[in-house]
């Protein structure tokens, strides 16, 4: 076995500290080398699942619910994150008859996601369409 001179949990001020490790019952200590400590940042974001809706029309209220977006960090590290993490350029946003020009036009959502203080953002198309109403007399 061996005894690691940092027996804490690894935290920024350590960045560039010697750590050594001492051989359990022997009077030898190996130098592992200086240690590189860095913060992990978010790197970048992608949709990896679309949200349950895409399609609206107005009188709609945006929703991110169903969606999964990737996030990529600099520790090479992925992770799924959800709805409730995110924000949208559409947050809280109900359509209006002017947010559409024609029936099935596009329009792109940037989904944000931040970590550490650092925010990514990913395009999400969606799509306006026109209302459909049945006829009650048919």
């Amino acid at each position: 076995g061996y005894e690691i001179s940092k027996v804490k949990a690894l935290d920024l001020s350590d960045d560039g500290k010697l750590l050594t490790a001492k051989l359990k019952n022997t009077s030898y200590e190996v130098e592992v080398g200086n240690i590189s400590v860095s913060e992990i940042q978010l790197e970048s974001i992608s949709i990896k699942t679309n949200p349950n809706v895409t399609s609206y029309t107005y009188g709609d209220k945006f929703s991110l619910a169903g969606i999964a977006v990737r996030a990529k960090f600099n520790n090479g590290n992925e992770t799924e994150i959800y709805a409730d993490s995110l924000t949208s350029s559409y947050d809280n946003y109900t359509f209006t008859k002017d947010d559409f020009s024609e029936n099935n036009s596009k329009s792109i959502v940037e989904v944000s996601y931040t970590y550490n203080n650092i925010t990514k953002t990913a395009p999400l198309e969606i799509t306006f369409v026109y209302p459909t109403f049945k006829n009650p007399f048919i």
